[in-house]
């Protein structure tokens, strides 16, 4: 039996864990137009529409016809989720200091290593969930700042290797507890050079890196802030 317009929008409200007055709040509307909606009452106006879609764009499809179709970024209450790195600003890593995002404000740091170029070393500075910078309420989602490549590396020239002490430097003076948790995963180069244009990278498209491996090494070296680069 499909359900109505009512029962899927009361599904997904609640797999946010979200009070009618809350969602309202969160999207601009008045409460009691979810009451309405949620008890079918009436359908929503096509403004109201447009609100819930400026906030829940991914899940439109879903709430509007009740199917979600392969190979879309639609996605449903009912569907498994993992977690998606979605990239709100970037950041050079040589100018930490000019990042918008208070550095309280972060929760993880985890570096990106090309799975092709060894010089492609970028970065994801993950937001805390509660933070005011964090828009999204879906667990599955978390807000990421991206360290651009292209100026640090593990295994070219000084240069790259300074920046990316640089950057320990950074860290050991504004966060660094983020250095105790850091980790390095390897990314498919399309993936990371495309990453400016995407926005977003999955988790399960963040592989573990091999502790033999030299890069695995020098990561090891570079968070214990050995002279790895001499």
């Amino acid at each position: 039996m499909s359900r109505s317009f009512g029962e899927r929008f009361a599904i997904l409200r609640k797999s946010l864990n979200l009070s009618r007055l809350q969602l309202a709040k969160l999207i601009g509307i008045q409460s009691t137009a979810i009451d309405r909606i949620e008890n079918e009452v009436s359908l929503p106006r096509t403004d109201v529409i447009q609100k819930v879609a400026g906030y829940l764009p991914n899940q439109m499809l879903w709430l509007l016809t009740g199917n979600v179709y392969p190979g879309t970024t639609q996605t449903s209450p009912d569907m498994q989720k993992e977690t998606v790195f979605r990239i709100i600003d970037s950041v050079d890593p040589r100018f930490m200091d000019q990042m918008k995002i208070k550095s309280e404000f972060l929760d993880s740091l985890i570096l990106l290593q090309s799975n092709e170029e060894s010089t492609c070393l970028g970065g994801l500075l993950i937001i805390k969930d509660e933070s005011l910078y964090s828009i999204s309420h879906y667990p599955f989602i978390r807000q990421a700042i991206k360290i651009n490549t292209g100026f640090i590396n593990f295994d070219s020239s000084d240069t790259g290797k300074r920046n990316l002490e640089m950057l320990h430097d950074w860290l050991s003076s504004n966060r660094k507890d983020l250095l105790s948790t850091a980790k390095l995963k390897l990314v498919e180069h399309s993936v990371l050079d495309n990453l400016w244009k995407t926005l977003e990278v999955t988790d399960s498209e963040l592989l573990d890196v091999e502790p033999a491996t030299f890069v695995f090494s020098q990561f090891k070296k570079w968070l214990m802030n050995e002279k790895w680069w001499k």
